[in-house]
Order: C-alpha cells, then sequence, then structure tokens
C-alpha cells in the first residue's frame, strides 16, 4: 500500500477538486459515446446528451456544496446505503457492465464524515471499473459490522499489477491513494486485491467507536 502525505487541511480541498474531476471525466466519456453515434445511431446521440447535462447539472451541485464544506448531495437527505444503492443505478446506466448493491448488519447512524467517505470511494471505484477494467459484474456490498462499517466494491475486469507505479486509476491524481488516505483520515484502512487477468477488490473498514 502506498502513502500518500499532504498537509491535514489541504487533503479535503485536494480530494474534493479530484472527485469533481472523475464527475467531469464521465461527462466526456458521454460525449464521446455521442460523437461515435453519430455516425451509426443519431437518435442515440440525444440520450448521451440528457446524460452528459445531468452529469454537468451534477457537478455543479457538488461545487456548490463543497465550498460550504456540506455533505454530498446525495446523503442530505437519504441514507448511505441509498446513497450507495443510487451510485449503483447510476453506474448501470452509463455502461455496459452489471452492478448489484447488497447491505447487512444491523443499519445504525453513523457520523456524516465516515458516510462521506464510503460514498466518495464508491464513487471513485466505480469510475475506476468503467474507465478502466472492461468489466461486466461489479458488486457493492456495505456490512455493518459491531465496531465498524465494511465497504467492498469487486470487479470481473481484466484486474492490474497493483505494485505497478501507475496502477488502475492513480495515473494523473489521487486514486488509490486518495481513497486509502480518506480512510485512514478516519483511522480506517483500505487495501486494493488484484493481478491481470483476475479482476479487482476493494475494501475498505471504518470503525465507528
Amino acid at each position: 500500500i502506498v502513502s500518500l502525505i499532504l498537509r491535514p487541511k489541504c487533503v479535503p480541498l485536494s480530494l474534493t477538486v479530484y472527485t469533481l474531476a472523475q464527475e467531469f471525466t464521465g461527462i466526456v466519456l458521454q460525449l464521446e459515446a455521442g460523437e461515435q453515434a453519430l455516425a451509426d445511431d443519431p437518435a442515440e446521440v440525444q440520450e448521451h446528451l440528457d446524460r452528459a447535462r445531468n452529469l454537468a447539472k451534477h457537478c455543479l451541485q457538488e461545487a456548490r456544496r463543497s465550498v460550504w464544506n456540506l455533505l454530498p448531495q446525495a446523503l442530505e437527505d437519504t441514507p448511505l446505503h441509498e446513497a450507495l444503492q443510487g451510485e449503483v443505478h447510476r453506474f448501470n446506466l452509463a455502461g455496459d457492465a452489471r452492478a448489484n448493491f447488497a447491505l447487512s448488519g444491523d443499519r445504525r447512524q453513523i457520523t456524516g464524515d465516515i458516510q462521506a467517505a464510503l460514498f466518495r470511494i464508491c464513487q471513485e471505484s466505480l469510475t475506476n471499473i468503467r474507465k478502466h477494467a472492461a468489466a461486466t459484474e461489479v458488486s457493492v456490498s456495505l456490512a455493518f459490522q459491531r465496531d465498524a462499517v465494511r465497504l467492498e466494491i469487486e470487479d470481473n475486469g481484466k484486474g492490474f499489477d497493483v505494485s505497478a507505479p501507475r496502477s488502475r486509476g492513480t495515473g494523473g491524481g489521487f486514486g488509490v491513494n486518495g481513497m486509502q488516505q480518506r480512510a485512514r483520515l478516519l483511522r480506517g484502512e483500505l487495501t486494493v486485491t488484484s493481478q491481470p487477468g483476475a479482476g479487482a477488490k476493494v475494501e475498505v473498514t471504518i470503525p465507528t467507536v
């Protein structure tokens, strides 16, 4: 596991900017898909434009909330498990891979910073899968344990070498390092297990006491 060392006061803003960059990546992907559809299926172009427009609106709302250091919009009036289900649903709408969500354990109230960290880690993981994994199946699970909460994201994609200097999701930004930093700030631990041709699994556990 590679450590990322940043001054504590710089971490939240840096990670927020990176999260918004991932949202903009989704917009670019939709626009590129629309461009490719121009020749084969012009009717499909409008669908991609609508998705890009919705992502752009979501980015704008997230940027405004980040300025005021609020929770992600999805968590303002929604429990964490429902917000994660929403991300899985959005993932399914955006590509060919199919994702499912599972919840286990006795649900209970957890602090906003833990909810935000798990939500962002899920977002980042799904973005990495969509961009790099070529997966057909994805599973997201949230487990409430006695003294902790655990999130797992697993895919059956092409996998990658986690020891490589520019492993999946690390090029050009925080990627895996940023997710690990989110967990560490809350006394948690995040690990990534993968190898070429064998998919990938992100596991994060954060104590709640």
